[in-house]
């Protein structure tokens, strides 16, 4: 039987897991204020995760050969500053206006799967993750933004018009 006979089969799977947003707490000043010249309501707050873990795993197989690797990462500490921001006329939505990562605190990770390499890789990885924390807030902050907005238009209804509604 040749090789070509026999059936290839290239799976790969990946998972991505997050936890640690149960932590979500106030570590700094909150304001909230109602501008009356543009009838808007403002908020701004410092929140906050402790202790949250990322984890990562990845299998691959082919011709019945597989290998099997994970990260786990645990993120000391994650501190956000927002400013969110909603009219008070018909038709208008609570918007995040700002959206700022002003610390990651320490990253470990783990590796699993990789035999002595992945030993050698939790060294090399944690120190970079370490220095590069900053440029991944950078990064992070846009698409968190986004992803943040898109939730909150889905879930906070239109209040002022309730509102209007209502007093009418």
């Amino acid at each position: 039987m040749s090789l070509s006979d026999e059936p290839i089969v290239f799976i790969i799977l990946f998972v991505l897991l997050f936890q640690g947003l149960s932590t979500l707490h106030r570590n700094g000043d909150t304001s909230f204020n109602f501008d009356v010249v543009n009838n808007k309501l403002s908020l701004s707050a410092n929140i906050g995760i402790n202790d949250a873990k990322a984890g990562y795993a990845a299998s691959a197989e082919f011709m019945d050969i597989g290998i099997s690797a994970s990260a786990d990462a645990k993120i000391q500490t994650v501190k956000v500053y927002f400013e969110a921001e909603m009219c008070l006329s018909s038709g208008c939505s609570l918007a995040l206006t700002k959206f700022d990562i002003t610390e990651i605190g320490h990253i470990d990770v783990d590796i699993n799967g990789l035999g002595p390499l992945g030993w050698i890789l939790e060294v090399v990885v944690d120190l970079i993750a370490d220095l590069i924390r900053g440029f991944l807030a950078d990064i992070l902050e846009g698409p968190i933004k986004d992803l943040l907005q898109n939730i909150l238009n889905d879930l906070v209804p239109d209040i002022p018009s309730i509102l209007i509604k209502n007093l009418a």
